[in-house]
């Protein structure tokens, strides 16, 4: 994939997340903390619907794009088994819309069920038309799929302020439905000559047998996986109330703007190193791009922490904790993205079953510390909780995949990525007695990175300007 792939791909998370930015101020100031706790509940549902409903044949779909001779085949043949799966699902659950509603959301109200119900089908569909886009790589098709819908939620959102519509979190869960169900129906127009011709397609039981035999142990993983993101919700919807699982939804919200890393990186990366392997091409350069990322994750987590003291104005007066929490918060999308750097090992590998093992160890991890530090310390307990759970995730990732596949440098990533957790981490908890300003410590670990760092980032930066490493 050429540098100007690359930028048409990065141009949706740019833009998307500037939107994305822009909404959570005006949903902060509209929405009582306790609708932005439910909305997070609503994110981890969704999320885990389609982790469970996909069955790995969205990962399928990636790994086997590039070596199938019909691309339409193999994706009915990816879509066909969740499709079933999802409506069987939909028929067992709604005669319990109000039981369900209840323990999402603290109240028995079956309408909120059946809105999330169309937010799971469409994010269902949407998976998959996103992956034909990704793996076409059309970039600006799949960017305009995600700034459009933010758009929507911004205007959606601003009507309601403009005219004095009622907090309620109904109308939140509408602004969520428009956007999802936008998506969809711009990654379905974009995609339209794919799935339509697909439809008409018969699918191979063998074909589909091997698909599952590889997509199956990505089930578990991808649950476990869900699992380590959800947990810390969890926790403090268990031990704590919807007041401070709001703060914590609020940081996360705002940390969630890293993901305009995580997708832009995530949507190139594995395709561009699957295509390498199957070429024969160089694989040293591998280790250059990961130790890139991971300086790049290192200064990001230095600008927030710099400057995460603006967000106590921009939000409410009861959202004061949520820039002590952003850069613990920050931890999960960054660290997440420098695994996928470092994991391909076990995908190239095909060693789908060590996923699992490590998303499991990772959950293990993170419900432990979450049941020790939620209880007492509320919403800093689960972000700091988090943090460490991820660390951990990056860790296991890099080093089985290491030896799994190909001897990789690890050291300087470990020594980064424990240095900027260990600085989060006592910034959270410490932070009453504290000598000096956060600010002053994140300015100062940025002048190590560059001491210690610099000169290594700049080489690695001119061989991969000169190899040209992405075409």
């Amino acid at each position: 994939m050429n540098k100007k792939k690359i930028l048409a791909f990065a141009t949706g998370p740019i833009f998307g997340g500037a939107l994305s930015f822009a909404v959570l101020p005006l949903v902060a100031w509209y929405f009582p903390p306790e609708d932005i706790g439910r909305n997070n509940v609503f994110q981890i549902f969704i999320s885990f619907s389609i982790l469970l409903l996909v069955l790995g044949l969205d990962q399928a779909y990636v790994r086997e794009f590039h070596e199938v001779g019909d691309r339409r085949e193999l994706l009915k043949a990816c879509v066909l088994p969740g499709a079933i799966f999802l409506f069987l699902l939909i028929g067992v659950t709604l005669p319990f819309s109000e039981e369900i509603a209840k323990l999402l959301y603290g109240k028995e109200e079956s309408h909120w069920y059946l809105i999330t119900i169309l937010c799971v089908i469409c994010s269902f569909v949407s998976r998959y038309f996103s992956l034909v886009l990704r793996m076409q790589e059309r970039g600006l098709a799949y960017s305009a799929s995600q700034v459009l819908p933010k758009f929507a939620v911004l205007c959606i959102i601003g009507g309601y302020i403009l005219f004095d519509a009622r907090k309620i979190y109904t109308n939140l869960l509408y602004a969520n439905l428009i956007s999802i169900f936008l998506v969809t129906l711009i990654f379905g127009w974009n995609t339209k000559e794919d799935w339509v011709s697909a439809i008409r397609l018969k699918v191979s039981w063998d074909d589909q047998k091997k698909l599952l035999q590889f997509g199956a142990p990505l089930i578990g993983a991808g649950l476990a996986y869900w699992g380590l993101t959800a947990t810390s919700t969890v926790a403090l919807r268990t031990f704590s109330d919807f007041h401070e699982l709001g703060i914590y939804s609020m940081a996360m919200s705002f940390a969630g703007v890293a993901v305009i890393f995580q997708s832009i990186f995530s949507t190139v990366w594995m395709p561009t190193v699957y295509k390498w392997v199957a070429n024969k091409e160089d694989l040293n350069k591998i280790d250059d791009v990961t130790e890139g990322v991971a300086f790049f994750v290192c200064l990001i987590f230095c600008f927030v922490g710099t400057f995460s003291w603006i967000v106590k104005y921009i939000l409410p007066p009861e959202y004061e904790a949520v820039h002590l929490l952003l850069t613990c918060c920050m931890a999960q999308p960054l660290l997440y993205t420098l695994s996928e750097a470092t994991v391909v090992g076990i995908n190239v590998r095909r060693k789908s079953m060590h996923a699992l093992g490590i998303a499991l160890l990772a959950l293990a991890c993170n419900a432990i510390f979450s049941a020790l530090l939620t209880p007492r310390f509320g919403a800093v307990g689960a972000a700091i909780s988090n943090a460490l759970a991820y660390l951990i995730f990056f860790a296991a990732r890099t080093e089985i995949s290491a030896r799994l596949w190909r001897a990789s440098r690890r050291r300087p990533l470990y020594l980064m990525m424990l240095w900027m957790i260990s600085s989060s981490v006592c910034i959270a908890f410490f932070y009453d007695r504290l000598l000096v300003p956060p600010a002053a410590i994140w300015i100062s670990n940025l002048f190590m990175l560059f001491l210690i760092f610099g000169k290594k980032m700049i080489a690695i930066f001119e061989r991969s300007r000169k190899s040209s490493s992405w075409d």
